[in-house]
């Protein structure tokens, strides 16, 4: 049978893609300044900072993982039962749809475009519900008839929240259909609007909830595939089963165990202040911000004077991508998405970008 898997945003090119960037303008890729995908830019993690045992990588993994989250449980504030580590939040969505097979998919959009395939992937029937602002969620959902509903919060691109009211307004809806909602919060850590305590208040109510949040982008670790799941313990055993043997290797395994998580507590507020510093930039060249952005990136639009392959090629000469979306809209506008990084950077972007604006704009 053929797997018909429409594309999306970000469907056939994921920001963070350094290496086609770097072979394409002849640079290093570590030379990159990467706009295009969303990592801990304030205080990622080093190799410096971690003591490398050769057992970390001459050994198989340990497959038994419950000895490797008792300082992510505390972060998290979850009991270790009810969280499950993978390679990467990605490869576990594919897990959560493989739990699914063969029922149907509820999608807010836009959204990471891996929802989809994931959900085709395991034959699930899709539908999808387009939204920005995701006011009054839960009663167009209302209106559905769904297995797993796929939601994000912050969502990805826009990086709008969903107050916690309307969410568990959402999960209630859900529970009454006999259906389970896979809350993506891979990007919470940067927001000043997240409640660290939601989830663990949620699960004690609610046992058709799974949260998702990943590792990679909190430790600004991209190669170093980390995610984690939270839920009830029955959901997590379940899921377990379906990851293959020593799917987390050892070394991530032992970053995530060791991890002093304290250190990323100011997280929020600075990619607060350096968004705002950011926007104000960004507005000051005509582009228009979508959306009421959370997290560590926003989008936005192109005046129509623009030629906007230009000014992507110009920023390219000058080492920086961004994460172009094209007319995801369909509204006849051409978007694009960027990364909040710190100020250094940030001011470097600013320059680079009002300089290819004046190259980009039609006469």
């Amino acid at each position: 049978m053929e797997l018909l898997i429409p594309l999306h945003y970000g469907t056939n090119s994921h920001g963070g893609n350094i290496w086609n960037f770097s072979r394409k303008h002849g640079i290093d890729p570590l030379s990159v300044l990467d706009y295009s995908s969303n990592l801990n830019d304030f205080n990622p993690v080093t190799m410096d900072e971690i003591k490398l045992k050769e057992s970390w990588y001459r050994a198989y993994p340990d497959t038994d993982l419950s000895h490797y989250v008792t300082r992510l449980s505390e972060w998290s504030q979850m009991s270790p039962e009810q969280i499950l580590l993978g390679p990467g939040l990605t490869y576990l969505i594919y897990r959560i749809c493989q739990l699914n097979r063969g029922k149907k998919a509820l999608i807010i959009e836009p959204c990471f475009s891996e929802y989809e395939r994931a959900a085709r992937s395991s034959e699930m029937t899709v539908d999808t519900i387009q939204s920005i602002d995701l006011q009054g969620m839960s009663e167009k959902i209302a209106q559905r008839n769904f297995d797993l509903l796929f939601v994000a919060s912050p969502s990805n691109p826009v990086g709008t929240s969903i107050p916690p009211n309307e969410l568990i307004e959402i999960i209630d809806y859900a529970r009454k259909k006999g259906a389970t909602v896979f809350i993506d919060e891979a990007f919470v850590d940067f927001s000043e609007q997240y409640q660290r305590s939601f989830p663990s208040k949620i699960l004690g109510d609610y046992e058709n909830v799974i949260f998702g949040r990943s590792l990679t982008k909190l430790f600004g670790m991209a190669s170093v595939r980390m995610g984690y799941l939270m839920s009830a313990k029955r959901n997590t055993e379940l899921i377990s089963m379906l990851m293959e043997p020593w799917a987390l290797g050892q070394f991530a395994a032992e970053i995530i165990s060791t991890m002093d998580y304290n250190r990323f507590k100011d997280l929020p507020s600075q990619t607060s202040q350096e968004r705002r510093f950011l926007i104000t930039g960004v507005e000051n060249l005509r582009l228009k911000i979508l959306g009421t952005p959370s997290a560590n990136y926003f989008v936005f639009s192109f005046p129509g004077d623009t030629d906007v392959s230009r000014v992507v090629e110009e920023l390219g000469e000058s080492g920086i991508m961004i994460k172009e979306l094209g007319d995801f809209m369909n509204d006849g506008k051409r978007y694009a998405r960027i990364s909040v990084k710190n100020r250094a950077n940030n001011t470097i972007f600013l320059k680079a970008l009002e300089k290819a604006m004046t190259t980009g704009r039609k006469l």
